[in-house]
């Protein structure tokens, strides 16, 4: 063994010996931006993650959407980055995806779920202290897969598209009635078969547009809203293999989203630039771990510029790609997530200026919250958007 390697090998044991991330050791004169991960107890296989202030206390509480266990859990945040034991409600069906949103029109937040193996989705209004009433049961297509809620309609009463790959690949709209319930669903055909959904106003008019992934055509769908619950034809984009979730926000300042598709098969994210037309330029891709999973777009090192920061299920990291500004990104950091992390929610759990992580896990009953350690000035968190 060469001297050199000799040294590595001493620094990675040290590095564990001290309870500190080995990565540090990669970054040269960059300051890891996340502490060690801290697990919780959430339920098993979480596919799905949502944040909300569930009590009124202005503090992020979780919400995990899982798969095996036939439930959402609700973690309540303490507002000093830990987070009270989860409590378990259950759904029938195995729930794949999930949303937060208040239903009725009481200011609570509701959580709206999706079981893939069933033909609805499930509404629990919550009471507003952080617990939720047992499930109302909303017919749909065969086989919903992901769940979104958004005013389509500009009525102020949230609405919800739920993406049905098979029998036909369809995605179901349900106009909202306010009052926690909703109408009969209307059918929208897809060329390609959908999976995971995001609503958000890309051409700078007031109506929400939506983006489709589609993993099996291997690109994702633009569908400009009309601001009465129907969209435009929607305009596809290819990019690399089996893309699985999209995550929105400005990379390069100037006011438009762009867009980051993470492309499992590839081991890459594709990330597109925006224009205030709602279009895209050509993917530029950049390499994370194995099977990237879930992305989003955020300023986590608080200089100003929008990260990436992708799960890779396969490599049980998290990557985490500095933003130059420009529309560019600097080489992958890696960060332990424990196992096989899916799903990605930032937000500031413990009270500072920067953003933390909490990091869903698709294959054990526990997930993770990775500590925000950046001290660089800036303004604040810059928020983006992340589909899945």
């Amino acid at each position: 063994m060469t001297n050199l390697a000799c040294l590595a090998l001493l620094l990675a044991t040290l590095a564990a010996c001290w309870g500190q991330p080995a990565y540090a050791a990669s970054l040269g004169d960059l300051d890891p931006v996340f502490a060690p991960p801290v697990t919780y107890g959430v339920g098993q296989h979480v596919r799905a993650v949502c944040m909300s202030d569930l009590d009124g206390d202005d503090v992020l509480d979780i919400v995990t959407v899982c798969w095996v266990d036939s439930a959402f859990w609700v973690l309540l945040g303490n507002g000093d980055g830990t987070f009270a034991p989860a409590v378990r409600y259950p759904i029938a069906g195995s729930p794949y995806s999930g949303d937060v949103g208040d239903v009725n029109g009481d200011w609570i937040p509701d959580v709206v779920t999706s079981s893939l193996d069933t033909d609805y989705v499930s509404v629990s209004l919550g009471i507003g202290d952080g617990t939720f009433g047992a499930p109302t049961i909303i017919s749909v297509p065969e086989l919903p897969w992901f769940v979104v809620l958004g005013d389509l309609n500009g009525d102020l009463a949230l609405d919800m598209i739920v993406s049905t790959p098979s029998p036909a690949w369809d995605l179901a709209i349900l106009m909202g009635n306010g009052d926690g319930t909703f109408q009969a669903p209307v059918h929208l055909t897809m060329t390609q078969y959908p999976k995971t959904l995001t609503l958000l106003r890309l051409d700078g008019d007031d109506d929400l547009d939506l983006i489709v992934v589609h993993p099996g055509a291997d690109g994702f769908s633009v569908l400009l809203g009309n601001g009465d619950g129907t969209f435009l034809a929607p305009f596809f984009y290819g990019i690399g293999d089996y893309p699985l979730e999209a995550g929105l926000g400005d990379i390069d300042h100037d006011g438009d989203y762009d867009i980051a598709v993470t492309c499992s098969d590839d081991g890459t994210v594709a990330v597109l630039r925006g224009s205030a037309y709602g279009t895209f330029a050509p993917p530029v891709y950049y390499p994370v771990g194995n099977w990237p999973q879930d992305v989003v777009i955020e300023d986590f090192d608080r200089d100003g510029h929008a990260d990436l920061c992708v799960a890779n299920n396969g490599g049980w990291t998290i990557s985490l790609l500095r933003g130059n500004g420009d529309g560019t990104f600097q080489v992958s950091e890696e960060y332990d997530a424990e196992c096989c992390p899916h799903t990605l929610a930032p937000g500031n759990f413990d009270g500072d200026l920067d953003l933390d992580l909490f990091v869903g896990n698709s294959e054990d009953d526990f997930s993770s919250v990775l500590i925000n350690l950046a001290t660089s000035p800036a303004t604040g968190p810059e928020t983006g958007f992340a589909g899945g």
